[in-house]
């Protein structure tokens, strides 16, 4: 089974413990694997300290998702000030810079605040004179409600912002840092959309639906013969001949006086099409169309709507269910086309029966339209665009062959 897409959270937990459970709750709802140490499905090893778990497991993991806030937490080296999390973002950002990890930095508003105020308090504080060095410090790490201990938190935000080693690489000229862009964040909300630029929220279960599709469809479409696999379109071409050579005011109690040519042409188009089984597994479009996978949210109406693509894969459905209820009939369409080329042998016009020739041709209409909405539905999944499908004139088929 393929590797899900995972995600590591880091952060002080008192304070973001809801934060926290919203984040992962939200991703695993998307089809994500999410760790936070503080949940029983947070990979430890027995042999390893706590702190050395977190650690190892940030190797498993595609995004770093880094939040900071007021606290600093519990320390990993407590004789230099380095906090749990700080440790787990150094060792991510080793993994960041063998292109193994992307880094994801979020700080609360008013703690960036308090980081912005604080420099500024500092320059203040420097030019007063005759203020001692510690009167200094003791003003600008005063705990607040913003923060319990500023010098660290700040320290650690310039750190992540890579101040210094932005400002090293610009006056030697060498490559600027990455993953220190940091988004400053009021509530949930801001957190999704500073993920966006790194992930396309879009449900894995959803994704897996449309390659599914994709794949059963595409499948069927190579399975069209070569005559028509460039060119889908030209099946509908063979049927408009027949129907446009059908007289329209045809009587139901008449037989039907077809071109002997158009007929030919279109019994050999009928073999190439309708004697190989179609090939597309019911239940995938049934599943797809029962799910929200061509669903999108209207914000004008505040409700879900239907993509295009939706009606072209119930149009599929319909005409898959009737080829099915028509499998043991069609088995004998050979014997009663040849039948009728028999019968008709030396004539200019063939006679065909009208409800004989409405059961053919309804056939025939199926499948082209089977394979014009399979090879359609690919190009949208593929292209994101949507063309409407052109069908078979089923209904005016029906008119014409049904007339009294």
């Amino acid at each position: 089974m393929n590797k899900k897409p995972t995600f590591f959270i880091s952060s002080t937990i008192y304070d973001f413990r809801d934060l926290r459970s919203a984040l992962k709750f939200y991703l695993e709802e998307l089809g994500y694997q999410v760790y936070a140490s503080e949940y029983n499905d947070f990979k430890v090893a027995n042999d390893q300290h706590s702190y050395d778990a977190c650690l190892k497991l940030i190797e498993e993991c595609d995004y770093f998702i880094l939040l900071v806030g007021s606290r600093v937490g519990g320390f990993y080296d407590d004789q230099n000030k380095v906090s749990i999390t700080r440790q787990e973002y150094r060792e991510a950002y080793k993994l960041h810079e063998q292109g193994k990890l992307q880094i994801i930095s979020f700080v609360r508003d008013e703690v960036w605040q308090l980081k912005e105020t604080r420099s500024e308090l500092e320059k203040h504080l420097k030019k007063i004179d005759n203020l001692e060095k510690e009167k200094q410090d003791e003003v600008l790490n005063f705990t607040t409600k913003f923060a319990t201990n500023a010098e660290l938190i700040t320290s650690f935000i310039s750190e992540i912002g890579k101040n210094k080693e932005t400002t090293s690489s610009i006056n030697s000229g060498s490559i600027l840092p990455t993953g220190n862009w940091i988004r400053q964040f009021k509530n949930f909300k801001d957190i999704i959309e500073g993920l966006r630029p790194f992930i396309l929220i879009e449900d894995l279960n959803v994704k897996f639906h449309k390659e599914l599709l994709k794949d059963e469809l595409l499948k069927h479409s190579l399975s069209l013969h070569g005559k028509f696999k460039e060119n889908p379109q030209d099946i509908l071409l063979e049927f408009n001949k027949v129907y446009e050579a059908i007289p329209a005011l045809n009587s139901i109690y008449n037989d039907v006086l077809i071109s002997r040519d158009v007929w030919e042409n279109f019994i050999g188009v009928f073999y190439l099409t309708c004697l190989m089984p179609v090939n597309i597994d019911l239940n995938i479009i049934y599943k797809t169309i029962t799910i929200d996978v061509f669903y999108e949210y209207e914000s004008s109406t505040n409700r879900l709507v239907k993509q295009p693509i939706y009606e072209d894969l119930i149009q599929l459905k319909s005409r898959l269910v009737s080829c099915n209820n028509m499998k043991e009939r069609s088995k004998n369409f050979h014997n009663q086309l040849t039948d009728v080329m028999n019968r008709n042998a030396k004539k200019d016009r063939v006679a065909v029966n009208p409800v004989h020739l409405l059961e053919v041709l309804a056939y025939f209409a199926n499948i082209i339209d089977i394979h014009l909405i399979s090879v359609n539905v690919v190009k949208v999944l593929e292209a994101g665009t949507y063309h409407p499908t052109i069908l078979c004139n089923t209904e005016g088929l029906f008119k014409k062959l049904l007339a009294n």
